[in-house]
């Protein structure tokens, strides 16, 4: 029992820690000769990465998608589905995790402008009014809090149920948060003592991104995938893109293990996870390449609809972690050697693995979707530095 127990420690002390900030590989330093601009230097480039991936078996496939130069391109590489020979290609729909907090963040920011929402209205005012809070600080956390990470809800709840759920996830990547339903969370919050710190100080927080995505149901008195649908899929037409998992859709890939769940055998198929309604908002989500270049080109406000002079509201940096940025919908590295700011998100769950990230300055954008559950990303943040030095 001991030996379960230090596992178990070992296990939540490094999961918390890694999916707080993933890890972005680039290079020690990037010199003249290796920056891209060329359509074939972007693609040799993002070739020889995925291959050695694929080759040392750290991916089963990859699907890269690149906007630069006013100009989409998009690479796959290996299998949506290995047992049954199934190629990525760029309709291929993987679950995006963390990036669907992007996804409603952006909504978040169009329901504010049309006045549907206040981003200073405390969580006390939307949910039920019986509830009891034992720290009236938890009742007065605000939608602009939560969006932000300064709420001072932890990452997730530290408690039995929780530590049983991740125990469990060791041996069989079964679904972390399956536990937390509405009448979880209200039990949560009102025994909560909140931790609360200097309002410019953010902690990543699952269950306070879920919750926002719940208030947002609650003040529109729509489901989350509708919100998406009206305000985001619609206008962008993100056709692929959905909460609803597509059960029998021929595009969705097979989610592998990787280098998580560590107890379980790498490259091992994994079962998709099922989400409350409480919960969806913080990684539910299954999108395409093709899609998510649409939503990164409106925060670039290239899109050619409305939403482009509502989502540029993304771009200014409110709070800081660990030597990372949050806006009201990414979080933002400096490279200060490079004069280089990447925003972006990175997300991870059951077997798949997403970044989406974009460079405000020079319009560049890229996607990397895999089908395992990894945390490291050797494409993202390194292709966008390559793209964007000297300009």
């Amino acid at each position: 029992m001991k030996r379960i127990g230090y596992l178990l420690s070992i296990f939540i002390i490094t999961f918390n820690t890694s999916c707080k900030l993933s890890e972005q590989i680039i290079p020690d330093s990037i010199s003249q000769s290796q920056t891209l601009d060329s359509k074939e230097s972007i693609k040799n480039e993002i070739e020889k990465i995925a291959n050695k991936l694929i080759k040392a078996k750290y991916n089963i496939g990859l699907v890269v998608a690149v906007f630069h130069n006013n100009e989409t391109n998009i690479y796959t590489y290996g299998y949506a589905d290995k047992s049954k020979k199934k190629l990525m290609n760029e309709n291929t729909i993987i679950g995006i995790g963390s990036n669907t907090k992007m996804l409603v963040n952006s909504v978040g920011l169009i329901l504010e402008e049309k006045g549907i929402i206040d981003f200073d209205e405390t969580i006390g005012e939307i949910l039920p009014k019986s509830l009891e809070y034992k720290d009236e600080d938890v009742r007065n956390i605000t939608l602009r809090e939560l969006t932000l990470h300064s709420s001072g809800l932890p990452r997730d709840p530290n408690n039995r149920k929780t530590k049983k759920s991740f125990f469990r996830y060791l041996f069989t990547g079964k679904n972390i948060y399956g536990h937390i339903d509405t009448e979880y969370m209200y039990n949560y919050l009102t025994h909560l003592e909140l931790n609360k710190k200097n309002i410019e100080d953010a902690t990543y927080s699952n269950i306070g991104s879920g919750l926002l995505a719940y208030l947002f149901t609650l003040k529109t008195g729509k489901s989350l995938n509708e919100l998406l649908e009206e305000y985001l899929f619609q206008p962008l037409h993100m056709e692929s893109t959905t909460l609803t998992l597509p059960k029998s859709n021929k595009y969705l890939a097979t989610g592998y293990v990787g280098d998580f769940p560590p107890l379980m055998k790498q490259n091992k198929p994994l079962k998709n996870w099922q989400w409350s309604d409480m919960m969806i908002g913080t990684g539910g989500a299954y999108s395409t390449a093709k899609d998510l270049i649409k939503i990164t080109k409106a925060h670039l406000s290239l899109s050619n609809t409305y939403l482009d002079s509502i989502l540029t509201k993304s771009h200014e940096t409110h709070t800081h972690e660990d030597g990372l940025f949050y806006t009201m919908a990414w979080q933002v590295k400096e490279f200060k050697d490079y004069k280089i700011r990447i925003h972006y998100k990175y997300g991870v769950i059951a077997g798949f693995s997403s970044y989406v990230g974009i460079n405000t300055k020079t319009n560049d954008a890229i996607i990397v979707l895999k089908n395992n559950f990894n945390w490291k990303d050797e494409i993202g943040h390194n292709i966008l530095l390559k793209l964007g030095i000297n300009k």
